[in-house]
């Protein structure tokens, strides 16, 4: 059995090799292998596999700040930060302050996560409409 190929998520990886004239997908942690006729299939199956597992970690990292799936995680110049559907983003400055940037206008900061997100929604509602 030889590795055909490695792929790799932010959160995982996997592995594809060729056994038998089929190309066998496997990913650590995960029970079993599947078996593909053709290595782009492997490697298409092992592509959303790997950005299922990325995109759970994104919303476990989002709950643990208190946040709901409307924040997607991801780390921009090493900062964590959580950017809304709306397009906000929420950047954790340094321990104990986060802020909520509208592109490079800083809106609001607060102590937590969850606050900044809570007063950016509070902030939000009572926009007039125009």
């Amino acid at each position: 059995m030889t590795v055909e190929t490695f792929l790799s998520g932010e959160t995982g990886s996997a592995f594809i090799n060729l056994d038998g004239g089929k190309f066998w997908l496997s990913i650590p942690d995960q029970a079993g292998q599947s078996p593909f006729e053709t290595l782009a299939a492997a490697q298409a199956a092992g592509d959303r596999a790997l950005a299922e597992l990325d995109a759970k970690q994104a919303s476990e990292i989002a709950r643990s700040e208190g946040l709901d799936d409307e924040w997607a995680f991801q780390l921009d110049r090493d900062l964590p930060t959580f950017v809304s559907a709306a397009g906000f983003e929420l950047t954790r400055m340094k321990r104990g302050e986060w802020a909520v940037f509208e592109g490079d206008e800083e809106l609001l900061k607060a102590p937590t996560a969850a606050d900044a997100a809570s007063q950016l929604a509070a902030r939000n509602s009572f926009a007039p409409s125009i």
